[in-house]
C-alpha cells in the first residue's frame, strides 16, 4: 500500500495503470450489480430479479452507496430553529432534467425527446436490447414525467417557515401512507460508520408535505420495472463521466437540445471538477500557495468593515421600517461575521490529512475511487446528526470563484477565488474594488434581509422577529422588483425572467450596489482626495465603480442555456443583473447624467435597502 496523493493522508491502494477507455463498460457493472441491477439490461447484465424487489430497501441501499436518493432526499442538516444543532430533513430529489418545466410540455417536446433517446443509447450501449430499451426507456420518462408533476415548484418554497415542517417517525406513516418510514430511517442510520439508533419519538423536518402525499400512491400503481429503472438511470446517468469516450459522445443530441452546444466537456475538466468536490480543502491549499495574495485578506477585512458601515446607515434612513425594528436588524448586521480567503486548516498538513485519512484511493481504479469517495459521504453526513453544529467549517473549496451567505450562521464568505480580477486586485484603483469585490460584499450582506434571510434572527434562528404591518411593507417593496424582473425579457428567446424565483438574489443585488457605492464614497472623502484618473480613459472614477460592477457579468451565452438558468436559477440572468440594478440607482442616473424617463432612469424605482 502507498501513500501518495494531495493529502499525504489519503490511503491508497495500487492497482494498475488502467485507463478509464480500455476497461470499458466493466468499470460501471460493478456498481450496477451492487444495486441490484438496471432492469432493461435483462437478467444476464446487473442481474435484476423483480421476485427480490423491495422498495424501502432499494432506498436504503441506493442511500448507501451513492450519497443521492432519486424520488426523496433524506440527509442531515443544520436545524432552522435550533441552528446550534442538526436535524434529519426529508425532501423531494432533483430530478433526471435541470428543472420539472422540461418534462411538463408536450410529450414530444424536442428537449424531453433528447434525454429519453440519451437514456436509450446508454442503455443500449451498456448491452440492452435495442427493442426493450425504447419500451422500458419511453415508459420510464413516463413515470418521471409523472413525478415532475407532483414535485412543489420552486416558486412554493421560498417561505422557510412553510418548509419547516417536524413530525414524528412514528407518524410519518399515519402522514404519508403506502411506506415503511420506520424501516427506511431505521436502515440508513445502521450503515456501518454511523450505526446510530433512532427513536420512534425523534422528529424529522418534512419540507414539501404536498409531494410525500402524492409519492407513494404514484409508487403503488407503477410498475416495479418502471420504478428501478428510473432510479438505475439516474445513478448511472451521472456516472457517465467514468465510461468510454464513445460512450460519453452519446450525450452529444440531449447537449445539444438542452444546452445549445454538443461539445462534451473534456475529460480533464470533468477531472479537475470532480477532484474540487471530493477534496476540497486539498484542492484550496494548492490554489493558495501558488496563487493567493495574503494582502487581500487585510483588504478584505477593511472593504466589508466599510460596506457594513454603509449598510448601518441606510438602516437607519429606512422609511418603511419602525425604530424597534431597526434596532433589531442593526444587531443582526452588526454581527454578521465574514469568512474570507480559506479556513484555518489550509495551512496546516496535519490537519488535512485528518481530513481525508478514510478515504480510500484506488489508484487506476476511478469509478471506484469515486464510489469510495460518495460512500464516506453519506457517514460523515448522517454522523453529523448527534453533534454540534460546527460553524467554523467552510464547505467550499478556497478556489471556488463565487461568494456566500448563510442565514442559519449569520454569516458571509468570501473564499480566495473571488479575491482576483476583475473583482479584485490590489494594484487597481478602488473605485473597480468596490464596484467588484465590494460590490458583491454589499450583496451578500443584503442576503440577511431578502425575502428568506429576512426571516432568521442574528444567531441563526428561523423565527418571526418582524411585525405583520412592517413584513406587509416589505413585501409591497418587494413586489415592485418581483414585477420589474417579471417584465425582462430575454430577447432572443423571448422569454420573461421568473421574478419570484429570483427576488432574493435580485433584492441582494439592488440593496449591494447602493451600499458599495456609499462606501466607496465615503472611502474618497476619508482620504480626502479623488483617485487619479486613468491615463487614456475619459471616465470619472464615479463612471469606473459602475462600469466594473457590470463587467463582473460579462457573458456570451446561448438560447438553449438562457432557457435554462431561467428555468433553474435563483440569479437573473447575467444581463440583467446589470440592468436591474443600475435602473434603480439614483447614484449611477446621476453619474452618467441620464434623462429622467430614459430606458436606465425610469421615474419609478424600486428600492428597499
Amino acid at each position: 500500500m502507498s501513500r501518495s496523493s494531495l493529502a499525504s493522508g489519503i490511503k491508497t491502494v495500487t492497482d494498475g495503470p488502467e485507463k478509464l477507455d480500455e476497461l470499458g463498460t466493466n468499470t460501471i457493472m460493478p456498481f450496477i450489480e451492487e444495486l441490484g441491477g438496471w432492469p432493461v439490461l435483462g437478467s444476464s447484465r446487473g442481474g435484476w430479479n423483480q421476485k427480490n424487489f423491495n422498495f424501502e430497501d432499494l432506498m436504503i441501499k441506493v442511500r448507501r452507496y451513492t450519497n443521492s436518493e432519486p424520488l426523496m432526499d433524506m440527509s442531515v442538516g443544520q436545524d432552522d430553529k435550533n441552528p446550534d444543532k442538526h436535524a434529519v430533513f426529508v425532501d423531494q430529489s432533483e430530478l433526471g432534467m435541470p428543472s420539472r418545466d422540461y418534462f411538463l410540455k408536450e410529450r414530444n417536446d424536442s428537449v424531453l425527446m433528447a434525454y429519453e433517446n440519451y437514456a436509450k443509447s446508454i442503455a443500449i450501449a451498456l448491452g440492452a436490447d435495442k427493442s426493450q430499451a425504447e419500451t422500458d426507456m419511453k415508459n420510464m420518462v413516463d413515470f418521471e414525467i409523472k413525478v415532475a408533476d407532483i414535485t412543489v415548484p420552486k416558486e412554493e418554497r421560498r417561505d422557510a417557515e412553510k418548509l419547516y415542517n417536524l413530525i414524528k417517525i412514528k407518524d410519518l406513516a399515519t402522514n404519508f401512507t403506502g411506506f415503511d418510514w420506520s424501516r427506511y430511517i431505521h436502515g440508513i442510520f445502521s450503515i456501518e460508520g454511523v450505526n446510530i439508533t433512532m427513536e420512534n419519538e425523534e422528529h424529522v423536518i418534512v419540507v414539501v408535505p404536498a409531494y410525500f402525499e402524492k409519492l407513494f400512491k404514484l409508487i403503488a400503481k407503477t410498475p416495479a420495472r418502471d420504478i428501478v429503472n428510473y432510479i438505475m438511470w439516474i445513478e448511472i446517468k451521472g456516472k457517465i463521466f467514468f465510461l468510454p469516450e464513445s460512450i460519453r459522445q452519446l450525450s452529444k443530441g440531449y447537449q445539444k437540445a438542452l444546452y445549445g452546444t454538443d461539445v462534451t466537456p473534456a475529460r480533464w475538466n470533468s477531472c479537475v471538477n470532480t477532484i474540487k468536490d471530493a477534496m476540497p480543502t486539498a484542492v484550496g491549499k494548492l490554489f493558495v500557495d501558488e496563487a493567493f495574495d495574503e494582502e487581500a485578506k487585510k483588504n478584505a477585512d477593511e472593504l466589508i468593515r466599510n460596506l457594513r458601515e454603509s449598510f448601518s446607515e441606510m438602516l437607519a434612513g429606512n422609511e418603511w421600517m419602525d425604530a424597534k425594528t431597526k434596532i433589531i436588524a442593526q444587531e443582526k448586521l452588526a454581527v454578521i461575521y465574514p469568512k474570507i480567503g480559506y479556513p484555518a486548516s489550509v495551512k496546516n498538513n496535519t490537519a488535512i490529512d485528518e481530513i481525508y485519512n478514510d478515504l480510500l484511493v484506488v489508484e487506476g481504479k476511478a469509478m471506484e475511487t469515486y464510489i469510495n469517495y460518495l460512500k464516506r459521504g453519506v457517514v460523515h453526513n448522517l454522523k453529523e446528526l448527534r453533534k454540534k453544529t460546527d460553524k467554523t467549517r467552510w464547505s467550499d473549496s478556497a478556489a471556488t470563484v463565487n461568494a456566500f451567505y448563510s442565514p442559519g450562521e449569520n454569516q458571509i464568505t468570501f473564499p480566495a477565488g473571488i479575491l482576483q480580477p476583475p473583482f479584485y486586485a490590489p494594484s487597481q484603483p478602488n473605485s473597480l474594488n468596490y464596484g467588484g469585490i465590494g460590490y458583491v460584499i454589499g450583496h451578500e450582506m443584503t442576503h440577511g434581509f431578502d425575502d428568506t434571510g429576512r426571516m432568521y434572527d442574528k444567531d441563526g434562528n428561523l423565527h418571526q422577529w418582524w411585525t405583520e404591518d412592517i413584513v406587509k411593507k416589505f413585501k409591497d417593496h418587494a413586489q415592485c422588483i418581483v414585477d420589474q424582473y417579471s417584465n425582462f425579457t430575454a430577447v432572443d428567446i423571448k422569454m420573461h425572467l421568473n421574478g419570484i424565483n429570483t427576488q432574493g438574489e435580485n433584492i441582494a443585488d439592488n440593496g449591494g450596489i447602493r451600499e458599495a457605492f456609499r462606501a466607496y464614497k465615503k472611502w474618497v472623502k476619508k482620504i480626502g482626495a479623488e483617485e487619479q484618473l486613468l491615463p487614456g480613459l475619459d471616465y470619472t472614477h464615479e463612471q469606473l465603480f459602475f462600469i466594473n460592477s457590470a463587467q463582473v457579468w460579462c457573458q456570451n451565452i446561448r438560447p438553449q442555456e438562457e432557457i435554462r438558468l431561467i428555468r433553474i436559477d435563483p440569479h437573473s440572468l447575467d444581463y440583467f443583473r446589470v440592468i436591474g440594478p443600475l435602473q434603480n440607482s439614483a447614484e449611477f442616473s446621476e453619474v452618467y447624467k441620464c434623462p429622467v424617463g430614459s430606458r436606465m432612469n425610469p421615474q419609478r424605482k424600486c428600492t428597499i435597502w
